[in-house]
């Protein structure tokens, strides 16, 4: 594994986040076209299985966490772009994702955070994301 405590400089993060956010969205979308099984688990727990049900994945959590400790702001502008990717601009795009979805799957995403700063972080964004889009990205279309 690899692991450094050096700054990454800005022409070497800025690749790394988009990779992030590209990979994110695309497997994301990618599992939930294909039918995850975990829309069947939503029906028999009785949750409504045409909701989208993501999976963001444990290497986007981490950074999440990361960014949001170091760089709130920086933190905000991913997950922003995440859902831009998400509804617009991936071959599997699709606006039946929306921004709720993505916060409510994020928990099983994040390690490592308090409850209290979880609450924090998901209240950021549910206020500053929407205001990136021109467009209410909780809107279904």
């Amino acid at each position: 594994m690899f692991t450094t405590t050096q700054s990454v400089p800005g022409e070497v993060m800025t690749p790394l986040m988009r990779g992030l956010i590209d990979d994110t969205a695309h497997k994301t979308l990618r599992d939930w076209h294909r039918g995850d099984p975990d829309r069947e688990l939503a029906r028999l727990a009785g949750l409504d299985p045409r909701r989208p049900h993501l999976h963001l994945g444990d290497p986007f959590g981490k950074v999440l966490v990361w960014l949001w400790r170091t760089d709130p702001h920086h933190a905000v502008s991913v997950v922003a772009d995440v859902v831009a990717q998400m509804r617009h601009f991936d071959e599997l795009a699709t606006k039946q994702i929306t921004l709720d979805d993505l916060l409510d799957a994020l928990p099983s995403a994040l390690q490592g955070l308090e409850e209290q700063e979880e609450d924090a972080l998901i209240d950021r964004l549910r206020h500053d994301v929407p205001r990136q889009f021109t467009v209410d990205p909780n809107l279904v279309e």
